[in-house]
């Protein structure tokens, strides 16, 4: 019959199919096999993705607030060193009009400006004043 150690082909149509259907059979399920362990690490992979995503987001936003808080701060110090500035100006003009107005005061309180104004307006010493109570100022002519 056939000789020991050959292989044989068979080459009936009926026969190739099957084998075919079985060989790719075979490649599917390696395939399948292979498309699983490959997505469990792609699914570590995304999953390892979506960690430092989100680690990423998380710092953003807190470098945002603290830049924000930082703006805030530094135009809180801004506003109020101006109303300081401002308040002092105000300050030393208050004192510039307050020692006019003693110097004023000083100049009408004098005993000779008082003289000078009687004088002026015909004003007279009082004289004989009885006073009406005794530890009080109401005095009666």
């Amino acid at each position: 019959m056939f000789p020991l150690g050959r292989d044989y082909k068979i080459e009936d149509p009926r026969f190739a199919s099957c084998a075919m259907r079985k060989t790719n059979r075979d490649k599917n399920e390696d395939h399948r096999e292979n498309y699983l362990i490959n997505m469990s690490k792609h699914s570590n992979t995304i999953r390892e993705k979506d960690a430092v995503l989100w680690v990423n987001i998380a710092l953003f936003g807190i470098v945002s607030l603290l830049f924000f808080y930082y703006v805030v701060v530094a135009n809180s110090v801004a506003a109020n060193s101006y109303k300081v500035q401002v308040l002092q100006d105000e300050l030393e003009s208050l004192v510039e009009s307050n020692s006019s107005l003693v110097a004023q005061k000083m100049a009408l309180e004098s005993p000779t400006a008082l003289l000078e104004l009687a004088r002026a307006q015909s004003l007279v010493a009082a004289g004989n004043i009885v006073y009406i109570f005794e530890n009080t100022n109401v005095a009666q002519r």
